[in-house]
């Protein structure tokens, strides 16, 4: 065969794991077949040249870059001076250390914990005054505040426990935000994880050359792996439900941030029932104004607000019930 064992054992796989007759299988062979054909640089344009199939047909460029994304992100090619090429040695051992590595539940939930932390670890809600949160994502208290606001992994249809434990007295202020995850954003945490795990192993002793070259690469997986974590939980957080003193409700609109703030300033009501009597505008001196004005006409109407002062048939009085 004039593809090299290695090579061809490659393109077994990407078949095996695609289709003998999908692009990225297709595209793997055409790099094997003419990587070392002189002057022949093996981009997305050319590669598509050589799989189009008639001269009347639509460009196929864009399917076969990213169907080169593709193979790229599997270890199976590299992009080099001279365009793609079947991956390295050093490459391939790479990929290989990679895919060995678990991520375990403690590892998925603390990537879950840090990502939440930074839209949600400083909300605060203003309602007659502000009121900081204090977010809890799992079992760990990642920020203090006024309000709980725990974010929990739990099943819709698996609420009951937490509802009960809702219409608890001490948990009166507390809401819990439910969700689950999806096996995007569950695949998303793993690989990152599995990311930064490399760049941590390989970070110090790459000083230059090849090994420079995959950290680099590393690197650039991983930012592309934390965003479509990002998304994913913001997603799966935008369709889950909240539990607040016995009832399940259902998620308002907006990115992560906005649907937290609105979780929290909605009930903000429930939890102090009496707000718009301590949240009232008042100064020091109004009370020497209500020992000095018989008639209470001119008393501030902030008083009457917390029904201090009320309005009865024979004028203003001093509520004293």
């Amino acid at each position: 065969s004039i593809i090299p064992p290695r090579w061809r054992d490659e393109v077994e796989q990407v078949a095996a794991q695609h289709g003998a007759d999908a692009l990225a299988t297709r595209v793997l062979k055409v790099i094997a077949l003419c990587v070392d054909v002189r002057d022949l640089t093996l981009d997305a344009h050319n590669i598509a040249v050589l799989l189009h199939a008639q001269m009347g047909g639509e460009s196929i460029e864009a399917d076969v870059a990213v169907a080169l994304q593709t193979l790229v992100d599997d270890f199976r090619i590299e992009l080099g001076g001279g365009g793609y090429r079947v991956q390295s040695p050093e490459g391939k051992s790479w990929a290989d250390e990679r895919n060995a590595i678990t991520a375990q539940v403690r590892d998925t939930n603390r990537l879950r914990k840090q990502l939440l932390e930074g839209p949600l670890g400083g909300l605060t809600a203003n309602v007659g005054r502000t009121f900081t949160v204090e977010l809890t994502v799992g079992d760990e208290k990642l920020s203090k505040g006024d309000i709980p606001l725990v974010v929990v992994e739990q099943e819709s249809n698996a609420l009951d426990d937490l509802v009960t434990e809702s219409r608890s007295k001490s948990n009166g202020n507390r809401i819990w935000w439910t969700h689950t995850l999806s096996n995007a954003t569950q695949q998303a945490l793993e690989e990152l994880h599995k990311s930064q795990e490399m760049i941590h192993r390989r970070q110090v002793s790459a000083r230059g050359g090849t090994d420079a070259e995959l950290v680099a690469r590393e690197k650039r997986l991983a930012e592309e792996w934390e965003a479509k974590a990002r998304r994913g939980l913001e997603a799966d957080l935008a369709a889950g439900r909240v539990v607040f003193l016995g009832r399940v409700d259902s998620m308002p609109g907006g990115d992560l941030k906005t649907i937290g703030h609105k979780i929290v300033e909605e009930r903000i009501p429930e939890i102090y029932t009496r707000l718009s009597e301590f949240a009232a505008s008042l100064k020091s001196t109004d009370a020497l104004l209500v020992l000095r004005d018989a008639s209470l006409d001119g008393v501030p109407s902030a008083l009457s607000a917390i029904n201090l002062v009320v309005l009865r048939p024979t004028g203003k009085e001093i509520e004293t019930k």
